[in-house]
């Protein structure tokens, strides 16, 4: 290949790659808040549980409590005195502070937040927003990472023989890089962990829209041994009977967004096996090309 040429095309690479790294961390910080949001609102409501464990702290006689409340007494003074002073007034206002404090806590977990606009909604539509954020950061990622795949293989492909300009554009790869290496090994369990970490933030739309789903069906509720399987089913007949329309749409959507996100997911995960096997490759060959013997030099 032309030296113009590679460098023009190598340009477009380079503006690929860092296009593709803008778009990642613009992903990772809107779907680890919905992640979040939705592990803390679908899944385990810790200000709900603190309240829920308060309002049982304080059915626990303080002066002979049972054994299962020895943990909680030791963490929470409930104590209220039995002689009408002032005291005992305070005591009662501050048990009811402390609830209204964890109320509070429940009714701010309500609105998600999305990172960097600051503009919230309402919990009771992350149905919506998952779907259309989760599918749409999907997308966007998975049509960067494969231009950039694209480019990147067809320039390893090209300049196959001239380790100069594979090396550059190995080093336009941030997600695979040396680090990964020790020679010409892989170093050790460390790609492992650093793949599984990758695989868990692109998976996080995925699964903040599964946790919803699995809410909204109640089996949430059921894992959690909150209410029983026969229950759950009951509640779950009463919402479509008395929001038909609604109940029936956002199922629609929840499943036809989970599907679409499983899809964008495999295809993100492809693209980038694809791109690290092709460094990897690539890499054996710089090695073997600088490794070779140089022909020697003759005078004519």
């Amino acid at each position: 290949m032309e030296e113009s040429k590679f460098n023009g095309i190598f340009e477009v690479l380079d503006k690929n790659s860092n296009r593709s790294r803008n778009v990642f961390y613009f992903f990772v910080l809107i779907n680890i808040g919905g992640f979040l949001f939705s592990l803390n609102s679908f899944v385990y409501n810790f200000p709900r549980e603190r309240l829920k464990e308060y309002t049982q702290t304080l059915k626990c006689p303080p002066d002979n409590p049972p054994e299962h409340c020895l943990n909680n007494l030791s963490q929470v003074d409930i104590k209220i005195p039995t002689d009408k002073t002032p005291m005992q007034d305070i005591a009662i206002e501050r048990i009811k502070h402390t609830q209204n404090s964890y109320i509070d806590e429940i009714a701010q977990t309500r609105k998600f937040t999305f990172p960097i606009f600051g503009f919230s909604v309402d919990g009771d539509y992350f149905w919506l927003t998952s779907a259309l954020v989760g599918v749409l950061t999907l997308f966007v990622l998975a049509s960067a990472l494969a231009n950039e795949a694209e480019m990147f293989s067809y320039l390893l492909t090209a300049n196959s023989t001239v380790a100069e300009r594979m090396r550059m554009v190995l080093a336009t790869q941030v997600l695979t890089s040396p680090v990964d290496y020790k020679g010409e090994e892989l170093r050790g369990i460390f790609p492992i962990i650093k793949n599984l970490m990758l695989i868990s933030i692109i998976a996080m739309p995925v699964m903040s829209s599964l946790f919803r789903f699995l809410y909204d069906i109640r089996l949430i509720d059921v894992a959690t041994s909150q209410e029983t399987f026969v229950a759950a089913v009951g509640h779950l007949v009463d919402d479509f009977s008395e929001r038909p329309v609604l109940s029936a749409v956002s199922t629609i959507i929840q499943l036809t967004s989970i599907a679409t996100e499983v899809w964008l997911f495999i295809m993100i995960l492809a693209t980038l096996k694809a791109i690290s096997v092709g460094y990897h490759d690539a890499r054996l060959k710089v090695i073997e090309l600088e490794s070779a013997p140089k022909a020697p030099i003759t005078c004519a």
